[in-house]
């Protein structure tokens, strides 16, 4: 669906083995702006980010993990 925003990690056997501190968010759609939910395990906290659209791509906005993931925008 246009304006979906989909959090993503690499490949891994299992979850305790994902890096959770560099995911990337594919945005769906021609959007100016939309929004995702994302829990890290070791916080149990549900937290949104923000994108914005910015020349042909997009930007993570307001930093909801205070910098302990690098964020990846398709």
């Amino acid at each position: 669906r246009s304006g979906t925003v989909l959090p993503m990690a690499k490949l891994a056997q299992s979850t305790n083995d994902i890096d959770w501190n560099n995911l990337e968010l594919a945005v769906f759609g021609n959007v100016a702006q939309a929004k995702a939910k994302v829990c890290l395990p070791a916080e149990n906290v549900l937290r949104e980010v923000t994108v914005k659209k910015k020349g042909k791509g997009f930007t993570v906005m307001a930093e909801a993990f205070e910098g302990k993931v690098k964020w990846v925008v398709r």
